[in-house]
């Protein structure tokens, strides 16, 4: 690590993934107040992390070893990746899961989330969630599940667009107007 950081908290090497694979993206730490962010490579981590697919049966075994690691949901399949160590973060730009008008501990019947509902973030339980990463064995802050896609989410903000009639009857059935 650069002997001139002057860091009073642990470096955070952070990735962002592309494909099937974590590439290295920067590393953030704070001095004091100031959060400093530089794009060097810390010694004896790798520029990329590629994921392998590993059977489902498999994901308790590997959050049980203690070992830093990722897993990736996609198109139905089960991905790992083992991260270089516990102060690990993954870059994230499109969460889902930050505007999702289910973002609410209710019921999934009365609009709510199992996702947020859950104090265990576990990828393989959530059905809806069709592409997604969740960091374990990590530091508790940086311990991460993150939403790409949702059929809930999906479902509910890409619905076809109404058209100009079916927009007047949806207006005059709210006002209490019936339509003609």
């Amino acid at each position: 690590m650069d002997s001139n950081c002057q860091c009073d908290l642990p470096v955070i090497t952070k990735y962002e993934l592309r494909g099937y694979e974590l590439y290295f993206n920067k590393l953030r730490t704070r001095s004091g107040r100031e959060a400093l962010v530089r794009n060097e490579l810390p010694e004896g981590f790798p520029e990329s992390i590629p994921f392998k697919e590993i059977n489902p049966a498999r994901i308790n075994v590997l959050r049980k070893n203690g070992k830093p690691g990722a897993l990736l949901k996609r198109k139905g399949k089960y991905f790992y990746a083992e991260l270089p160590g516990k102060k690990v973060e993954i870059s994230n730009s499109v969460h889902r899961c930050h505007d999702c008008e289910f973002l609410c501990a209710a019921s999934d019947e009365n609009g709510g989330c199992q996702k947020v509902r859950d104090l265990k973030k576990r990828l393989e339980k959530y059905d809806d969630v069709t592409f997604g990463i969740e960091t374990f064995n990590v530091d508790n802050e940086l311990s991460q599940c993150i939403v790409f896609k949702c059929t809930k989410y999906d479902g509910f903000y890409n619905k076809p667009e109404l058209t100009l009639a079916e927009k007047e009857k949806q207006l005059r059935s709210l006002a209490g107007v019936a339509a003609p």
